[in-house]
């Protein structure tokens, strides 16, 4: 995804100068594999970035409600996550989510701030069975000499209560890249191991985490064109299928069509289908 990994000339020639300008002042300068493993960190693998990217600007829907939101994401010059500012609602499983989420580049590490609300709609006596659940919070990230994140710390409220906590701590390989990461959060929720894979030339293949997996495909120009979830939960079963149905001239995907599918505990599904589309600057532009 990262122009380090071509042949310098022309443009990115001239954003791997740019990059060794704006890290004049830090210890390390990101390498190729550094970036990608922190991006995905950062994005928990689900902003697919073309080369030269300076920003996406990306909006969520769906015909019946389903689903809405908008995401902008800025990158530095190294094509490092800047900027990640993300605001969504979504129906699933009988529960409607509300999530936000601002994550920030500060003194060459990141921080994020969220805000989480999921609760059921009242049944016609006035009430929900299930509780809201609500979650707020700040995670800050941090690095090693080589600019590479190796650990963060969460610190939360869970239903505007007593201040809580939780650490994640990240493992890679001889190249560098994001082999998994433990989680360890007093929510009861978020705690466990997730694994990430490659193929032989380095791509992402898939990605697993507690009661998850994630695959993506790739078409003959190594764009990210499809991606599947599979996902279980106490109360259901969700799936979704993300297929790429429109780039842009650099390979930046700019229309998705995503298929879902939720199965409920009494055998009954629902099928919902939305829409994604996107923009992008780039550097040279």
């Amino acid at each position: 995804m990262s122009t380090f990994i071509k042949k310098l000339t022309g443009s990115a020639l001239i954003l791997f100068v740019s990059c060794q300008a704006s890290y004049a002042n830090q210890q390390y300068l990101p390498t190729k594999e550094i970036v990608e493993s922190n991006n995905l960190i950062l994005s928990d693998g689900t902003i697919i970035q073309p080369d030269n990217v300076k920003a996406i600007r990306a909006e969520f829907y769906s015909d019946d409600n389903y689903i809405y939101g908008y995401q902008y994401v800025e990158f530095d010059r190294c094509e490092q996550i800047n900027l990640n500012s993300l605001s969504y609602t979504f129906n699933t499983t009988g529960i409607t989510n509300q999530i936000y989420s601002k994550l920030l580049q500060v003194s060459g590490s990141w921080s994020q701030s969220y805000d989480l609300l999921a609760e059921q709609p009242l049944n016609d006596r006035n009430k929900a069975e299930i509780p809201p659940y609500h979650k707020e919070g700040n995670i800050d990230y941090h690095i090693n000499n080589h600019g590479l994140i190796t650990s963060s710390n969460d610190s939360f409220t869970i239903n505007d209560g007593d201040q809580a906590s939780g650490e994640s701590r990240y493992y890679f390989d001889t190249a560098q890249r994001l082999t998994h990461y433990t989680t360890r959060s007093d929510d009861g929720y978020s705690s466990g191991s997730y694994y990430f894979t490659y193929d032989h030339a380095g791509k992402l293949i898939s990605s697993q985490s507690p009661g998850s997996y994630l695959t993506y495909i790739y078409d003959n120009q190594d764009r990210i064109f499809q991606i599947f979830q599979l996902t279980t939960y106490s109360n259901g079963i969700f799936s979704r299928q993300l297929n790429c149905v429109k780039w842009d001239n650099r390979g930046g995907c700019t229309k998705s069509v995503t298929d879902a599918l939720e199965i409920y505990p009494d055998k009954t599904s629902r099928h919902q289908q939305f829409f994604s589309s996107a923009t992008y600057q780039y550097w040279d532009e």
